[in-house]
């Protein structure tokens, strides 16, 4: 079991939720994601770096956001640095688990679901098989 954070990004500050615009804009916009293979890792681990509870994302991937300093001190802590492909991985991994845990019909190759699909749109061309991941020959 282990906790996980992916490399910084971009993201729009006119994009992030209301309540976290202030931290966007001290911060330029970067984030990074800290998962965790068990509920209980990932909230231990955002009490260990004082990150609010209500910052907690449980979507199609349990996950909080996090600011550059603070994905310091989280790999400082123990959480694994991923890089992009590396994190890529995990996060189907971990999305395909929400998924199942849910009930819900999830690609077995990239991990969408009907409420969280593939960047640009896909739909089902097979039970368990999105027409991205079809298109792209996976």
């Amino acid at each position: 079991m282990a906790v996980y954070v992916d490399p910084l990004f971009q993201w729009p500050i006119e994009s992030t939720a209301p309540a976290a615009r202030a931290v966007a804009r001290r911060n330029g916009g970067l984030w990074c994601h800290l998962v965790a293979d068990s509920i209980e890792e990932l909230h231990a681990m955002a009490d260990k770096l004082v990150v609010r509870r209500t910052w907690f994302q449980d979507r199609s991937l349990r996950h909080y956001d996090l600011t550059a300093g603070k994905r310091r001190e989280a790999i400082r802590r123990g959480a694994v640095e991923l890089d992009e492909e590396a994190a890529c991985e995990t996060f189907k991994r971990l999305r395909k688990a929400a998924a199942a845990r849910r009930g819900v019909t999830y690609c077995r190759e990239c991990g969408c679901t009907d409420d969280c699909a593939c960047e640009g749109g896909c739909h089902w061309v097979e039970p368990d098989l999105c027409s991205q991941c079809a298109d792209a020959g996976v």
